[in-house]
């Protein structure tokens, strides 16, 4: 009976052996959670252990053999490990599917506010609207002409940085111009910044007098239609939903970086070359501060540590795919230097970098 023990023990610590393998490979290829096929063959072993330890326990009491004792231990150990593992991954898996389900279920979402977007072009006679992406198309022209308008007013040249002409660029086509320009909201956010407040009046005089042009003179001077009649309602949902949603995957801890970046790939895929051009206007803002600029400082003499984690626009390359000659005056890379933009191999340091500091 006694050899018989040891050649069950030693079959037994075979199959342990087997497990681990198994439990060590799932681990290394899943990172996060490990299958449910697994969690179903670690239940079986488990069982397989029990019943083994419950059988040399029986035969200890009828031979008392040091050896025997340590097997069944063993055995027993090793059947509470594989069940404790069995737990464990079950509630990874539980946790992915949750963070899974909720994630397609916000995709969704963003999908369907870009679908409900509608715009009037202001510049067509018949008043002809574009809607989903197209919309993005309209406003990122309107961001590029108001830049443009910007860098004709002469005394701005030395007083404004780069990143502030598209700061100021977005908050007038987000914003719009009207009526009450001189009490309305572009004036009021202007008027936060104390370097903008100086020339908050000087600005709103010049794109107040930007006019909607049409190609017929059959409209009377009181049907004129300011260009930049402003997107307020049409892009302040839009972003509000969409930082949601990259910053619900962001902080699920138990989710590994490579995790994260794949889930948020698939919201950049959602984003069309313009939606990406807007969002890096809006990233400049105001009222984007929370994607990156709230953690760096863009052209200043002020020192500080870079949270780099909570860098969203660097983090996740979330304006990977904007043309690098789509800006006459600067391109992205001069603000985002270290977005992979699309084109652009990875370094081996720079892929050791992203391991070592990005979580």
């Amino acid at each position: 009976m006694k050899s018989e023990a040891v050649v069950l023990s030693l079959v037994f610590i075979f199959i342990c052996f087997l497990a681990f393998l198994l439990v060590g490979s799932a681990r290394n290829k899943e990172k996060t959670y490990l299958k449910e096929k697994n969690g179903i063959y670690l239940s079986t072993v488990a069982i397989c252990a029990a019943i083994y330890g419950l059988f040399l326990a029986i035969y200890i009491g009828e031979n008392e053999s040091v050896y025997i004792a340590f097997s069944s231990s063993l055995a027993t150990l090793a059947g509470f490990y594989l069940v404790y593992q069995t737990f464990v991954s079950q509630r990874k898996e539980y946790e992915h599917n949750r963070i899974e389900s909720r994630f397609f279920e916000l995709l969704k979402i963003h999908q369907s506010n870009v679908q409900e977007m509608r715009h009037v072009r202001p510049d067509k006679v018949n008043r002809r609207y574009v809607s989903s992406r197209r919309v993005f198309i309209a406003i990122s022209g309107q961001l590029r002409k108001a830049e443009q308008e910007l860098r004709k007013i002469k005394k701005l040249e030395e007083i404004l940085y780069d990143y502030e002409y598209k700061e100021i660029a977005y908050l007038i086509v987000f914003f719009g111009v009207s009526k009450n320009i001189k009490e309305g909201s572009l004036k009021t956010c202007l008027d936060r910044n104390p370097k903008f407040n100086i020339l908050s009046d000087i600005v709103i005089s010049h794109f107040d007098k930007i006019i909607v042009k049409y190609d017929t003179r059959e409209l009377e001077p009181s049907d004129l239609i300011k260009y930049f009649g402003g997107h307020q309602s049409r892009l302040g949902h839009y972003y509000r939903h969409l930082y949601q949603v990259v910053t619900y995957i962001d902080h699920q801890e138990s989710l590994t970086f490579s995790d994260k970046y794949q889930y948020i790939r698939m919201i950049r895929a959602q984003l069309s070359t313009h939606e990406q051009i807007v969002l890096f206007y809006n990233s400049l803002s105001i009222l984007g501060l929370e994607w990156e600029v709230k953690y760096r400082i863009f052209e200043s003499q002020i020192q500080k540590p870079v949270e780099i984690n909570k860098c969203l626009i660097t983090k996740y390359d979330l304006i990977r795919n904007i043309p690098s000659d789509y800006f006459k005056s600067s391109n992205p890379d001069r603000f985002y230097p270290d977005v992979n933009y699309e084109g652009i191999e990875l370094t081996k340091d720079k892929k050791l970098w992203i391991k070592n500091n990005y979580k």
